[in-house]
């Protein structure tokens, strides 16, 4: 993930979703952020937002939207400060 200086791309780039939100003109528009948090090792993917979750949760492809994650938390977040929140308790 990387901090301060170094951080990675993950956080880079959710700073700038909240920035181009925060900079948008459009009075008319709302904007609902969610995020899921996912750890995938030795073909073994876990909910990294729910901990207590330990069994292995499946992928599956839905034929009109892709590839997710069957039984994947998400969270809605209101800035990026959230987001890192959120990493900083998962790396705890």
């Amino acid at each position: 993930m990387g901090y301060g200086e170094d951080k990675g791309i993950i956080p880079l780039t959710c700073r700038e979703l909240f920035n181009r939100i925060d900079s948008s003109k459009n009075p008319n528009v709302t904007y609902k952020v969610q995020v899921s948090y996912i750890e995938i090792y030795n073909e073994h993917i876990q909910d990294l937002l729910n901990p207590k979750n330990k069994e292995n949760l499946k992928l599956r492809e839905h034929p009109t939207l892709g590839p997710y994650v069957e039984g994947l938390s998400n969270l809605i977040v209101n800035s990026f400060q959230d987001i890192e929140n959120l990493i900083d308790e998962v790396h705890k």
